[in-house]
């Protein structure tokens, strides 16, 4: 597997480099006050994976569905979980997990650390 560490500025240009690449799935993970997230791409059976540190308090990333449609289910994912805006992204109104009705904000975001 390979792995780089990219910034917000970088996550489109480093998408674009990838386009010929499937995208498997965005996963993301809480460290104390740190989103991270990891774009995981198939390259001819190996992985190549983007990751993207960024503060809490600046959850606001670009989306990439204008580069892979499919980015659009594992975006809305992570907004349910995580509460990170996909900017670009036309459904981030819509819950993909979570009841219309849930008020408690993201449960899998630690908001005792946001």
């Amino acid at each position: 597997m390979k792995l780089k560490k990219i910034t917000k500025k970088q996550l489109r240009n480093e998408a674009k480099k990838l386009r010929s690449r499937r995208l498997i799935t965005i996963s993301a993970q809480v460290i104390g006050n740190e989103n991270h997230l990891f774009y995981h791409f198939d390259d001819n059976k190996e992985v190549i994976s983007l990751e993207l540190v960024f503060p809490k308090s600046e959850n606001h990333v670009d989306s990439i569905i204008k580069i892979f449609p499919n980015a659009n289910i594992f975006e809305r994912e992570l907004h349910d979980l995580f509460g990170i805006e996909f900017d670009g992204n036309p459904n981030m109104d819509h819950h993909l997990f979570l009841a219309d009705e849930w008020k408690e904000g993201p449960p899998r975001r630690d908001e005792k650390n946001a």
